[in-house]
């Protein structure tokens, strides 16, 4: 029979305090990239001209916005759906 080795002690893991770009905060973090690409053009102040993203601000500014609204029906969510929809096509319109 095997004697039980001693488990290894772990290291807490440390994150680091900004990433290069949108893609390797999401990659080293599990922040949605999504989050990271609506925090953005929401104004978060924590996206540098460089690419770069501060996590401290990013986090501070994420847990300081409202919370979305609550839909009570999927009917409620479809209605919100086709008018995001038509916005976007009378957009794209005006554009052309």
């Amino acid at each position: 029979m095997k004697k039980n080795s001693p488990t290894k002690t772990q290291t807490p893991t440390t994150i680091p305090t900004s990433f290069p770009s949108m893609g390797a905060c999401a990659g080293a973090t599990g922040v949605p990239l999504s989050a990271l690409k609506r925090a953005k053009s929401s104004g978060c102040p924590a996206f540098k001209a460089s690419g770069r993203v501060e996590l401290a601000a990013f986090l501070r500014w994420f847990f300081r916005q409202p919370p979305p609204p609550v839909r009570d029906t999927l009917q409620e969510f479809l209605n919100e759906l086709d008018a995001s929809i038509a916005r976007y096509g009378a957009q794209a319109a005006r554009e052309k």
